[in-house]
């Protein structure tokens, strides 16, 4: 399970970005509001990481989080019947 990822933004989307952590790039879903503030970080960005098998998909899914709180309250979100990853976020 990967608990974090440290690397530096190499791509921002509308909904996620790709984190280069070297030779690798994760595609990570964050919140939108955070994507400008972190793609101006010419620095090293850090974040708590939430990772998710969808098999019916079959898609690895990410979703980051610069503090342990947010993915504190994710987790939260997401254990409550109904509320899925997307659902979470955009609460």
């Amino acid at each position: 399970m990967i608990s974090y990822l440290e690397g530096t933004i190499a791509y921002s989307g509308e909904k996620h970005v790709i984190l280069s952590t070297g030779p690798i790039g994760y595609r990570v879903y964050i919140l939108p509001k955070l994507i400008p503030i972190l793609s101006k970080s010419q620095e090293k960005v850090k974040l708590f990481i939430h990772s998710q098998l969808n098999v019916r998909d079959g898609s690895f899914d990410m979703y980051g989080f610069p503090e342990h709180q947010g993915l504190q309250l994710f987790n939260l979100l997401i254990s409550v019947n109904g509320i899925g990853p997307k659902n979470a976020m955009n609460i």
